[in-house]
């Protein structure tokens, strides 16, 4: 039913747009089962674009980590 919403609007753009993070790039030994969450996400938005392409786009933002907190030391800042 959604992809027969977002194929027809006939000349309008329909995008999807999904949040992941960096973590399924290096995998996360303390958070197992957010990174498995979020390479699964991966996953799913490569095969949306495949499915829906060219009608929609459909990609991913993965943003990092950007701010530290005053008491991050050098090792974790660099770590970041």
């Amino acid at each position: 039913a959604l992809e027969r919403l977002l194929r027809g609007h006939g000349h309008a753009a329909s995008d999807i747009i999904h949040f992941t993070d960096y973590v399924v790039e290096r995998g996360s030994d303390k958070h197992i089962a957010y990174a498995a969450s979020k390479v699964a996400l991966d996953n799913m938005t490569r095969s949306f674009a495949r499915k829906l392409a060219p009608e929609v786009k459909v990609n991913s933002i993965a943003p990092s980590l950007i701010l530290f907190n005053e008491h991050d030391d050098a090792e974790y800042r660099q770590q970041a």
